[in-house]
């Protein structure tokens, strides 16, 4: 095969953008083709009876095949039924279109085609970690009173960041510190121009601090509501410098910021000498990736001395007939097991007592808030005949019911 050698990478890279948007336009096309024999009476004539059974038949596509050219089509062309792709995903291609489906709206238009499919993929990992974690849970973290005493949602960012990369924080003292300007600091926390930090805001979830190429805007999406704040380069490089102090060495300024010992350095282990015999191997340098994961804090095991935090769930028994319980007028399952009277669950704010104990109002409403969501989703999941996920919602519902069944309310004193 002969291969054929472009003049200059500038003729290269035009050559190859020539074909990913040719690629990506066939499929968007396809996409529409397909809609058209769908919604209109084109097949009447094939003798068959849907446009499932003619790609099938004609073309080997299955169901699954064609409802993602027609949903990339709906997704991505101009507006949302044409053979043309909207100008900002021509050079993206099938593939990494296909990944950018599920993804909310928000967080597409923060990616560009400088993003290959792995960075893509992690992009969705972090979505989808952030949409595992119910709203009462978020609830129950509490707040963290440093964070909430910031004038913004990009100073709460930064400063989780920097919390959760130390080596992101060394790196940028030791740029500001022998005298790094504006432009180094921005290479320092994207060096490609694309970006895409995922922190985790304890009590808010999930933050998505992106930035593009040749753009002065930075933006700020929140993982849960979609909505997005925008701001400047020159906002960043303000809050990095405000945060990071080079008149003291980098531990030291570590420790003062977050008020904990800074974490030990793990020491690399040491190659064991090759053969002389054999030629050292020439490594490859290691291509950092765009998107930068959010530290996710780990649960406390429960020991011997806490056991009566344990919030482990119980184990599930038909629960015992009586006229007036709820639970069996719906014909739920509910073990009642024997409790430990000092049994409490420890929480950021409040204390729940899951025997004798009570919680408050204001968490009693957060958890029936959390019950009507759920209703919601099953009852859309059901509607779409996503009947696994329907149950699996209503598993979850049960044990917020059994929450409250075993933290009976306050009594007036």
């Amino acid at each position: 095969m002969e291969l054929t050698t472009q003049k200059t990478y500038n003729d290269f890279k035009r050559e190859l953008d020539t074909e990913l948007e040719r690629s990506a336009q066939s499929f968007v096309r396809i996409g529409y083709l397909l809609k058209i024999a769908r919604d209109t009476d084109i097949l009447t004539e094939s003798g068959y009876a849907n446009v499932n059974d003619f790609a099938a038949a004609e073309y080997g596509l299955d169901k699954s095949q064609v409802s993602r050219f027609i949903n990339i089509n709906d997704r991505f062309s101009k507006d949302g039924y044409s053979d043309s792709l909207q100008d900002q995903y021509k050079a993206f291609g099938y593939a990494k279109l296909a990944m950018m489906l599920t993804l909310p709206e928000a967080i597409v238009q923060e990616l560009t085609p400088n993003y290959s499919k792995a960075e893509i993929q992690a992009v969705k990992e972090e979505v989808e970690a952030e949409e595992k974690i119910t709203p009462i849970e978020v609830y129950l973290e509490g707040k963290d009173e440093t964070q909430e005493a910031m004038p913004t949602v990009l100073n709460k960012v930064i400063h989780q960041l920097f919390h959760d990369d130390i080596k992101l924080f060394c790196h940028l003292h030791h740029q500001i510190k022998y005298g790094g300007d504006d432009e180094d600091i921005m290479d320092a926390l994207a060096p490609s121009g694309d970006s895409f930090y995922s922190v985790r805001i304890q009590g808010e979830g999930r933050k998505f601090l992106t930035t593009k190429e040749n753009d002065e805007k930075v933006a700020i999406t929140d993982a849960r509501s979609g909505e997005k704040e925008i701001f400047t380069w020159n906002d960043v490089i303000a809050i990095c410098r405000a945060i990071i102090n080079t008149d003291i060495e980098k531990k030291d300024n570590w420790e003062q910021i977050y008020e904990e010992p800074y974490p030990e350095e793990k020491k690399e282990e040491v190659a064991p000498v090759q053969p002389v015999s054999e030629p050292p191997k020439k490594t490859e340098p290691k291509k950092v990736s765009k998107v930068t994961k959010a530290k996710t804090p780990k649960k406390p095991e429960n020991t011997k001395a806490d056991k009566g935090c344990d919030t482990t769930p119980k184990e599930v028994k038909t629960a015992e007939k009586t006229p007036n319980n709820p639970i069996n007028d719906t014909k739920m399952q509910i073990s009642e097991e024997k409790e430990d009277e000092n049994a409490v669950v420890e929480t950021s704010e409040t204390r729940i007592n899951t025997s004798h104990g009570a919680i408050s109002e204001e968490q009693r409403k957060a958890y029936i808030e959390e019950l009507e969501i759920k209703a919601d989703d099953v009852k859309r999941l059901a509607n779409e005949g996503a009947y696994g996920l329907a149950r699996d919602i209503t598993e979850q519902m049960r044990e917020i019911l059994i929450n409250l069944l075993n933290a009976p309310e306050e009594e007036d004193e």
